[in-house]
């Protein structure tokens, strides 16, 4: 399936289950997949979201309670846990793993033991990039 642009350009969505209800004006990024990137990571697939027009100043009360039950939710889950019992959940070991070819420390399971071990709160940035802790 391919979204055509206004302006003629098409964009392939074959590896992708969405389907477009609107045509868009123009394409504002363009990814491509290299063989290389392919075989090197086996299944993987990449998830892009772009938002135009968003006020992303103002204050948002439904936010900040979403963001609170998060953080209760996951404190409740993982009520007890060790740095070490994180690094073992499946998705955490599979991160990690990659971070280290880098030689870096995985982020988010730095920001899950600061929210459950520590009991920090999410941060207030703007809705945009709170929203994006919230995923």
């Amino acid at each position: 399936m391919d979204i055509i642009y206004g302006d003629g350009v098409e964009f392939n969505l074959q590896y992708c289950s969405v389907e477009p209800i609107f045509i868009l004006e123009k394409p504002m990024l363009t990814i491509t997949a290299t063989d290389e990137w392919r075989s090197s990571w086996p299944g993987a697939a990449i998830g892009l979201l772009e938002i135009s027009n968003v006020v992303n100043r103002a204050d948002s009360p439904a936010l900040e309670l979403r963001k609170r039950d998060i953080e209760t939710r996951l404190r409740e889950k993982y009520s007890g846990f060790t740095r070490q019992e994180f690094s073992t959940l499946p998705v955490m070991e599979e991160y990690i793993r990659y971070y280290k070819r880098f030689e870096k420390t995985y982020h988010v399971l730095l920001q899950v033991e600061s929210l459950v071990l520590k009991g920090k709160s999410l941060p207030s940035v703007s809705p945009l990039v709170d929203a994006n802790f919230m995923v």
